[in-house]
């Protein structure tokens, strides 16, 4: 071959003509669409060509007419790179320089969190993926904790306070989704006291209904007269029915256990019983003793 890529003759097969230094496809630029998942490639021809050929990753995905100058393949999620491999009349192929695209994975969708577990803070999440993953970052709070498979749709944790921000964010070929984020809250158990605590007294039965308003998550509840087990019920209950103690004043209380197992502040209030008439019982106090005349 001559300086400037010119010979006088070349034999390709059965013919002979003026060689002409083959060269690569020259100014290759690659645009993408997310939307479609597609990568559009414009170049200009520098030499006579045959056939085309796309690659993908080094790999042929496309055949086109030598003559052709653009192009639209499928890449998929991730990043690539691409090429156009030219071949030239007499066989010889000559690849372009590569040009690169990239495709962020679609977001993960229907986030949602449940409370499993008030006392640890337990939750259990769930997720729609937006595409195949090959991983999925979990964060609590900006901070990577846990790395799960692309194909899970559930996790579960723990957070130590009351509220966290989580987020999720799919992985493909080294390119994140941005992140799917969600508020976790999980409030404390308290140990607040019953309120609104009613004594309702039925004279004829000398039995009273008490009701009140539990204040926390609870395991169990005691309703105490005058210091002494009336009643031990579930931790749902709010109201239960005593035998009043006899006449005069006596206090009802209101003790309970959460479901954490602490106990929880005493609700108390104060009643006066009926006044019964008992022989010897000339006051009405309903109590026989020296104040009685």
């Amino acid at each position: 071959a001559l300086a400037g890529g010119l010979a006088s003759e070349s034999s390709c097969g059965s013919y002979t003509m003026p060689e002409i230094a083959p060269s690569p496809i020259g100014v290759l630029s690659c645009t993408t669409d997310s939307a479609t998942q597609t990568a559009s490639l414009t170049w200009m021809n520098t030499s006579e060509y045959s056939s085309l050929e796309i690659l993908l990753d080094g790999a042929s995905v496309a055949t086109l007419p030598g003559t052709a100058t653009t192009a639209s393949i499928p890449v998929g999620y991730g990043l690539h790179d691409l090429q156009v491999l030219g071949t030239t009349i007499c066989g010889e192929a000559i690849p372009s320089s590569a040009c690169s695209t990239s495709i962020t994975p679609s977001t993960i969708t229907d986030l949602s969190s449940t409370l499993i577990d008030p006392c640890t803070r337990s939750m259990l999440l769930t997720w729609s993926n937006g595409a195949a993953y090959e991983s999925i970052s979990v964060l609590l709070d900006g901070v990577e904790i846990a790395t799960v498979p692309g194909n899970a749709t559930a996790h579960s944790l723990s957070i130590s306070s009351e509220t966290a921000e989580l987020c999720l964010r799919g992985t493909i070929s080294g390119l994140q989704s941005d992140p799917a984020c969600s508020l976790l809250e999980a409030p404390l158990v308290d140990v607040d006291a019953a309120t609104g605590l009613m004594i309702d007294i039925d004279p004829a039965s000398l039995t009273a209904q008490v009701s009140w308003t539990n204040s926390t998550l609870l395991a169990s509840i005691e309703v105490l007269v005058d210091g002494v087990s009336a009643a031990s019920l579930n931790g749902a209950a709010t109201s239960t029915l005593i035998s009043l103690p006899g006449s005069g004043a006596f206090s009802v209380c209101v003790a309970g256990v959460t479901i954490c197992g602490d106990p929880v502040e005493i609700a108390c209030a104060q009643a006066q019983g009926p006044t019964t008439f008992e022989r010897g019982d000339s006051n009405f106090d309903g109590k026989l003793d020296m104040a009685t005349p």
